[in-house]
């Protein structure tokens, strides 16, 4: 239904990352033919149009929903890989050094966000993409995305620091209330025993 309304949705979606990455190659084809006045342009208008998406919180959750909509977690290590290539690259040719520092540092925060949303709720995620905007953001806090007016109470601490507990998650579920005022989550966490009778089987 998707596809059929926005014929383009699902490649955008999915690929923009990858054209980003592209953006590599032909500015480095452009700073080696001696064209800098063409390649500063360039960069500077994608970097532009970057900041312009990275600023809006509501299109970055609509594209993490769509993401999993399509079966296709956000690919984070590729955005981070393209942030720390423009930052090590790119900073020094591009007037606006400040400016360009800040779209860097948000690219970097929002790969990071990613990797650990996929973590923590890839699996539920999978299942029902709508929770990126309720409990995913209630117990994921991220300055790039939309946060909810939520208070959080946990009975324990945020990382379990125990030598005999895994340090990733069996399963985690949650449920909100009808009304949509109160969001419950549960975590199970299994001993290292677990984990590594789990990787024999």
């Amino acid at each position: 239904m998707l596809d059929h309304t926005f014929p383009l949705c699902n490649y955008s979606t999915l690929f923009w990352i990858h054209h980003l990455q592209g953006s590599e190659f032909h500015l480095q084809r452009a700073y080696k033919e001696e064209r800098p006045e063409a390649s500063h342009a360039a960069w500077s208008e994608l970097l532009a149009a970057l900041n312009q998406f990275l600023a809006q919180k509501n299109a970055l959750m609509a594209w993490i929903e769509a993401s999993y909509v399509f079966k296709t977690p956000p690919q984070s290590i590729a955005l981070q890989g393209w942030s720390d290539w423009a930052k090590q690259r790119m900073n020094s040719n591009v007037p606006g050094e400040e400016e360009t520092r800040k779209i860097y540092a948000d690219s970097l925060c929002l790969a990071s966000q990613l990797e650990r949303i996929q973590v923590e709720w890839g699996a539920q995620l999978m299942k029902s993409p709508c929770i990126i905007w309720d409990e995913v953001t209630d117990f994921t806090s991220s300055r790039l995305l939309k946060a909810n007016n939520v208070q959080v109470d946990s009975l324990s601490v945020d990382t379990l620091t125990s030598a005999e507990t895994s340090s990733q998650y069996l399963s985690k579920i949650s449920e909100a209330t009808p009304d949509g005022r109160h969001v419950g989550v549960l975590s199970i966490w299994p001993s290292k025993s677990v984990k590594v009778l789990n990787g024999h089987l």
